[in-house]
């Protein structure tokens, strides 16, 4: 163009998408011997796979790395209270109720709300 308008320009339109290249998994020496654990353990430690699939792999490799914690248990089955135990280890009494000398039927029903 004579005037200088118009035309092409440098660094000008629609930037084109930077697409990253695909993942060909973790650098494995030995196949012979591989694992699925030991695969997923690959993929969690290298540094080159995408953050989505080490993600999935720490959620899916979490319980077979880490284990629970057991609940804590007494010896007394639930809802009782632990017996106390004298020095020679037998078992103590615990203190009466108060209602266990009462014939049956004798305290009221409970009332209900509706």
């Amino acid at each position: 163009m004579a005037n200088g308008h118009g035309g092409s320009r440098n660094n000008s339109g629609r930037k084109k998408k930077q697409v990253d290249p695909e993942y060909d998994g973790p650098d494995i020496q030995d196949f012979a011997n591989l694992t699925p654990f030991d695969l997923w353990l690959a993929i969690l430690r290298d540094r080159k796979a995408p953050i989505s699939w080490r993600l999935m792999v720490s959620d899916k490799l979490a319980p077979l790395m880490h284990a629970r914690i057991a609940p804590k248990q007494l010896d007394a089955g639930q809802g009782e209270l632990p017996l106390t135990v004298d020095e020679s280890g037998k078992p103590v009494p615990q203190a009466p109720s108060p209602f266990d000398g009462l014939p049956p039927g004798a305290l009221p029903p409970r009332s209900r709300i509706n």
